[in-house]
């Protein structure tokens, strides 16, 4: 039988709760370190639907008679890849998609009138420095993609970024596990 100091478990205790507060700090971004992120991954048994700055989805909606004049795959990629650089977004939360809208009316109701507006959904607790920075830099790839399109047809641009409720955003998922395998992988 292993006989066991009650002074050096407490004392060792203390010492894993003075870690865990250090890397429960958020960087001056609003995001937390990767070593974080793993730490409370490991604690929560591999879930990731703990409290974290996460989620972004990039929805881009575009309205139906723009779908000649667009190339949506290139679109979704160049949009995917200017989110992905952005450090405050983790590359496995991104998810980018385009949703085309069938039933408007833009402006006057001139049936060449044309829209893309997308839409940046991310978890709460990055500084608004952090999404301000994240929305220019969202919004100019938007812009700059679609500068031939609006030289020759009317068409309104628009982007938003939602910050989500944290008590009321559920999520879950093994995208994590899947990306990290892939990369042990030879």
């Amino acid at each position: 039988m292993i006989k066991v100091n009650i002074c050096c478990v407490i004392e060792w205790f203390g010492t894993i709760l003075n870690m865990l507060n250090y890397f429960n700090q958020r960087r001056s971004d609003g995001t937390r370190s990767f070593v974080t992120l793993r730490i409370k991954n490991a604690l929560s048994g591999g879930h990731t639907n703990y409290k974290r700055p996460l989620m972004p989805h990039l929805i881009i909606e575009y309205s139906a008679n723009l779908e000649a004049s667009l190339d949506l795959p290139r679109l979704i990629e160049v949009m995917h890849e200017t989110t992905a650089a952005i450090e405050a977004f983790p590359l496995a939360g991104l998810r980018t998609r385009g949703e085309k809208r069938d039933h408007y009316r833009i402006a006057d109701g001139h049936p060449d009138n044309s829209f893309v507006h997308a839409t940046l959904k991310i978890g709460s607790g990055r500084t608004i420095e952090v999404r301000e920075d994240a929305g220019e830099k969202i919004f100019a790839a938007l812009v700059n993609y679609l500068e031939p399109v609006s030289a020759q047809r009317p068409l309104a641009i628009s982007f938003e970024i939602q910050e989500l409720a944290e008590k009321t955003n559920y999520k879950t998922g093994n995208i994590r596990q899947y990306m990290a395998a892939r990369e042990a992988s030879p």
